[in-house]
């Protein structure tokens, strides 16, 4: 039998995400793919950075590392997670930018970064992203302009971007 969805939410797991979580990639077992889909890890209070060897989990159709005590950045390899449709990392301490591989998330239908720390600019390849449904990045001090790409967000319903250091002026197109 091959573990699609491994369900841990909710529990009061503490230290860092296991690296023998990274043999959950897929593999071959009885000449049949094996690879978990959806992986939830949130509300515990895992520590830690983000591992670089999630981003192998690429048959990952949903990652939820949400309300941890997550440090680091966001792994630059994310965009290697072509089924991803959800990522939900709001309500840890991440740092850093979000990484422009984001636009290669071409599946992606729901984004959630909001009550971290992550600076530095949106990235316009956030445009590539024509599914996407929510975009939370809010509670950060994310600057410069809201990318004039936002508006080629066309499936956009929620887009939370309060209490950043957000500035100039309003994009032409916010949909």
């Amino acid at each position: 039998k091959k573990l699609v969805m491994l369900n841990l939410n909710a529990n009061n797991f503490s230290g860092p995400i296991p690296s023998s979580f990274s043999s959950f990639s897929s593999y071959r077992n009885q000449q049949e793919e094996q690879s978990l889909e959806m992986l939830t890890l949130g509300d515990n209070q895992l520590t830690g950075s983000i591992p670089s060897w999630i981003t192998n989990l690429t048959k990952l159709s949903s990652l939820t590392l949400d309300f941890n005590r997550l440090t680091g950045s966001i792994p630059n390899g994310i965009g290697d997670m072509q089924f991803l449709t959800s990522l939900a990392l709001s309500d840890n301490n991440l740092t850093g930018t979000i990484p422009t591989s984001i636009g290669d998330l071409t599946n992606m239908r729901a984004f959630t970064a909001g009550a971290n720390q992550l600076n530095g600019t949106i990235p316009t390849e956030i445009g590539l992203l024509k599914n996407v449904h929510t975009f939370d990045v809010s509670y950060n001090s994310l600057t410069g302009q809201i990318p004039n790409e936002i508006g080629n967000m066309t499936q956009l319903s929620l887009a939370t971007l309060l209490q950043n250091k957000l500035s100039g002026t309003l994009p032409s197109s916010p949909r």
